[in-house]
């Protein structure tokens, strides 16, 4: 089993965009079945991508938006889109 313990981070935006890219080394990325993310959000902004999780071996992707300030997340796996 794989676990990490890190401090917390912050990141703060001004009132562009920003992002915030990690990438796990080749020969360091972890072989899981499932992962576990915890976030935090402060905004004013009734809409927004609040995140986007970009596969490391596929085109597929996880994204966590607000709409009408409503959480909304979605997966999408793009070799069903083809």
């Amino acid at each position: 089993m794989f676990l990490s313990i890190l401090e917390s981070l912050a990141y703060e935006f001004g009132p562009g965009r920003g992002l915030i890219t990690y990438t796990y080394p080749e020969d360091r990325r972890p072989e899981m079945k499932s992962d576990v993310i915890a976030l935090g959000f402060i905004t004013t902004k009734e809409d927004a991508v609040l995140l986007r999780i970009d596969s490391g071996t596929s085109n597929d992707y996880m994204e966590l938006e607000l709409v009408s300030t409503l959480p909304d997340g979605f997966y999408v796996i793009q070799a069903l889109l083809n």
